[in-house]
């Protein structure tokens, strides 16, 4: 059993990637710790495309924030293909994963040329704090936006999903990982004509990420699905 979530697709593609344990586990059991190495880089992959993904006709694309009971929906259009250009692939391997995808045992890998659009004069580098905990880094003269991305335990059960599901608490598991992301604005440049424009952009970054990321928006439409459709609409297989 699967949970339907909006990145289920990138987790695929890299859990595809685990060395499969040489003698599966019974029924009963549940090993937590398979795959877990490949869980930061699958969210990292992930959270940059979708996080920026209002941005790939350009930084200054409209965007509409619809809010709605179960959080906040953002739609994006136009855009005039303009500001600083980079691809996935350039952001992901900045912060230097090493995962050998076995091309047998899988039919797609990730699209790494997906290409964005970042504000004027915006540079990013990525800092490695440790192996189990890494941030990004974009910055222009008007601010500073860092998203930090660790990794947590993986555990058995499920928690308050224990309430959504009949099954043996035991046999499933689930792993943490946190997201942080702040901005850190010049104050020289407040009231600049320009500011509204670049916080709009870190704004939509962070809403996005909140939006497709967060424990608590994601359980609040699992559990209104799951009482309008039944388990099936929230479990990917």
């Amino acid at each position: 059993m699967v949970l339907r979530l909006p990145y289920n697709e990138q987790l695929r593609f890299f859990v595809q990637a685990a060395q499969p344990p040489e003698q599966m586990p019974d029924e009963t059991h549940v090993d937590v710790s398979y795959g877990r190495e490949l869980y930061l880089p699958a969210i990292t992959y992930a959270l940059l495309d979708r996080s920026l993904a209002p941005f790939r006709c350009g930084w200054d694309t409209e965007i509409v924030r619809l809010r709605g009971p179960n959080g906040i929906s953002i739609e994006s259009s136009g855009g005039s293909n303009t500001g600083v250009a980079v691809t996935l692939k350039e952001l992901y391997q900045a912060f230097g994963y090493d995962v050998q995808f076995r091309v047998e045992r899988q039919a797609f890998r990730p699209n790494t040329f997906q290409s964005y659009y970042l504000p004027p004069k915006t540079t990013f580098r990525v800092s490695e704090q440790s192996k189990h905990r890494r941030s990004i880094v974009f910055t222009n003269t008007f601010m500073t936006l860092t998203i930090e991305i660790r990794s947590g335990q993986s555990t058995v059960g499920i928690g308050e999903y224990q309430n959504i599901f009949d099954v043996d608490d035991r046999s499933v598991g689930h792993s943490l990982i946190k997201v942080i992301a702040t901005v850190k604005q010049n104050r020289l440049l407040n009231g600049h004509p320009e500011m509204e424009r670049h916080r709009k952009w870190a704004d939509t970054v962070i809403d996005t990420i909140v939006e497709d990321f967060s424990f608590e928006a994601i359980r609040a439409r699992q559990i209104e699905d799951s009482q309008l459709f039944g388990i099936k609409a929230i479990v990917d297989r």
